[in-house]
Formats: C-alpha cells, sequence, structure tokens
C-alpha cells in the first residue's frame, strides 16, 4: 500500500455506511490516514473548526438540499476549505480526483 497525505479529510454523509466505505477507499486506494466523518452540515462545519480540514467530501444527497446548495452552504461556513462531492457507490470517483489534483500515481 502506498502511504500518500494530501491533508487532513472530513466525509459528511447521513449514512453511516457510506461514510464507511468512502473512508475505506480512501485509506485502501491512497493510504490516506487524516479522515474524520460528520453525518450533517452542522457536525462538518464543528468538526472543521477541531481539526480543520483541507476537503470535505460530501454526498450530493445529503439531507433535503441537492449537492450545489451543500456544496454552497459549507463554502460559505468554510470559505478556506475545498469541497468535492459524490454520490453513494462513487467512491473510488474521489480517488480518482484526489490523484489527479495531486499528480499521484498509486
Amino acid at each position: 500500500m502506498v502511504r500518500w497525505m494530501p491533508g487532513r479529510i472530513l466525509i459528511v454523509d447521513d449514512t453511516r455506511f457510506s461514510r464507511k466505505a468512502v473512508r475505506k477507499t480512501l485509506e485502501e486506494e491512497l493510504g490516506l490516514v487524516m479522515i474524520w466523518e460528520a453525518e450533517d452540515l452542522i457536525e462538518a462545519v464543528l468538526k472543521s473548526k477541531e481539526v480543520v480540514p483541507d476537503y470535505v467530501i460530501i454526498n450530493s444527497n445529503l439531507g433535503e438540499n441537492d449537492d450545489v446548495s451543500n456544496s454552497e452552504r459549507i463554502k460559505e461556513l468554510l470559505p478556506n476549505i475545498e469541497v468535492l462531492t459524490y454520490l453513494s457507490g462513487q467512491e473510488r470517483k474521489i480517488c480518482k480526483i484526489l490523484q489527479e489534483k495531486f499528480n499521484f500515481k498509486s
């Protein structure tokens, strides 16, 4: 397994199973270890103040909002943090985006 650390990651998803699937994929595919989880936007903001993530990975179907409003809300609340969105089952998509951002080859 390759160890690679682009920074702190916060996964936001209201389904525990999906959060764990994203976390497991990031750990196994990219070797990331600095990963936290939140189940809603409120918890995400509170955790972000505590751990100051570099990336927030948020499920597009979180709560009542669509991915645009969730992304906009999190960017308003946490303007210095990059937000990536995904749908359940697209865990590898997140890995690919992070690989491309950092020119990382696994």
